[in-house]
């Protein structure tokens, strides 16, 4: 435990933080209302995609989201959405807390339904030739899924940052400023 006003070394507050957005993603899920899981996981895509943003740009965009989930969360995932669909979503749930967003209404992205089926199903498969069918703009996506694949992204995310001194050294530098379990423990419960 670092004493009230040092700061703790940016390498260990850049796990920790990690692993503590995975562990509250992992444990929202395990809730049987999935509403924390989703504002936890699109907050947190937000947070660590925003580690990859240049040392000179103190605000991030939806650019860095769309990037890091294009580079980590999508590939070979199976969820069948688009990161600016993902992006969508985010907006959505995080600004309004509806699967609409600026972007579905003006017909740019197709809204995500979520949905979870039995492993081995087709259920998403089939719901989403329903709404082919029927013309709607609608992509589906099984919630679960979507948890695994932003569990790989990490991983992937962390395998790069250990081969990239570049991408570490940038992550650092943001990390520096991440508020962190500890940090807030600290603050809350000053040692004398």
């Amino acid at each position: 435990m670092q004493p009230l006003g040092q700061a703790a070394p940016a390498k260990q507050v850049l796990v920790k933080s990690l692993a503590d957005l995975v562990d509250g993603v992992n444990a929202s899920y395990d809730r049987p209302s999935k509403l924390a899981f989703f504002l936890l996981l699109f907050a947190s895509v937000d947070v660590i995609a925003s580690l990859r943003r240049p040392k000179n740009q103190p605000d991030t965009s939806g650019e860095f989201f769309k990037e890091w989930v294009e580079a980590y969360m999508l590939p070979n995932s199976g969820i069948g959405c688009t990161a600016e669909e993902l992006w969508g979503a985010r907006c959505g749930m995080l600004h309004t807390l509806t699967v609409g967003s600026k972007l579905s209404r003006k017909g740019k992205v197709r809204q995500i339904y979520y949905i979870s089926g039995p492993d081995g199903s087709n259920v998403v498969q089939v719901m989403q030739a329903e709404f082919d069918k029927a013309g709607d703009k609608v992509v589906v996506v099984d919630h679960h899924h979507l948890l695994l694949a932003f569990i790989e992204a990490v991983r992937r995310f962390t395998f790069d940052l250990q081969r990239d001194p570049a991408l570490m050294d940038q992550a650092l530098f943001h990390a520096e400023t991440l508020v962190f379990s500890e940090t807030l423990w600290t603050a809350s419960h000053p040692t004398t």
